[in-house]
């Protein structure tokens, strides 16, 4: 294991990317564990009770063709985060020499990762927003293994997966119905109001109480 620290961070994370997308990615984590590697390379991880190591190996298990970053997203999904994950990701993004493109996927996956569990309960708003993400897929999968670990329902994935199925895209993710030039038309400077006002007549979009350029723009006119 000493012999480890001569290996560039470039070629562990080669190695470790072939690893979590294989098959066999959970018995690739236990060999790591068995020759002594795991507090060399995953010290956060080889510091976690055993339990929690046991789900994160049953997780990796029970992916099916998982992306680099849902591999990842499992494996150090239980590392303590202090409610900031997008830190811990970032931190050993940085260890791993991984893109800041892979370590945004990861963090994202990583800090939304209950962000469904009362979806059938959502405001249409929130649960659109969440649906129309591009990696919606990975994080289903995700809140899918991490629920069959647990023994949890598994009636919020089983309604996103269906609510994806009977919705087109365009519904849940339709084109804004103002931006900010029509703000400034309307004689406001850009500023903090402007994203509060476009979030508002966002979210009544996506609730379906608003359709139309002209409700949108009475709907600010009623806040001005």
């Amino acid at each position: 294991a000493s012999q480890l620290i001569v290996v560039s961070a470039e070629r562990i994370s080669q190695e470790l990317s072939r690893m979590l997308t294989n098959e066999h990615r959970a018995r690739g984590m236990r060999l790591i564990e068995e020759v002594g590697l795991l507090g060399v390379i995953f010290p956060e991880l080889e510091r976690q009770p055993r339990d929690a190591w046991e789900r994160t190996m049953h997780m990796l298990q029970h992916l099916q063709n998982p992306t680099l970053e849902l591999a990842m997203a499992v494996l150090w999904h239980s590392i303590p985060q202090d409610d900031n994950a997008t830190e811990v990701a970032h931190e050993l993004g940085k260890r791993f020499r991984m893109s800041n493109h892979e370590v945004e996927q990861i963090a994202w996956l990583m800090s939304h990762h209950r962000a469904l569990n009362e979806a059938p309960e959502m405001p249409l708003c929130r649960l659109k927003r969440l649906l129309a993400h591009p990696q919606i897929e990975d994080l289903l999968k995700l809140m899918r293994v991490e629920r069959l670990t647990t023994d949890a329902d598994l009636k919020p994935v089983l309604f996103c997966e269906d609510y994806l199925r009977k919705t087109p895209m365009d519904e849940i993710n339709p084109p804004p119905l103002i931006s900010g030039a029509d703000l400034i038309a309307q004689g406001l400077k850009p500023g903090p109001q402007f994203k509060e006002l476009l979030d508002t007549v966002r979210d009544a979009q996506l609730n379906g109480e608003i359709q139309t350029h002209e409700e949108a723009l009475a709907m600010i006119q009623k806040r001005l």
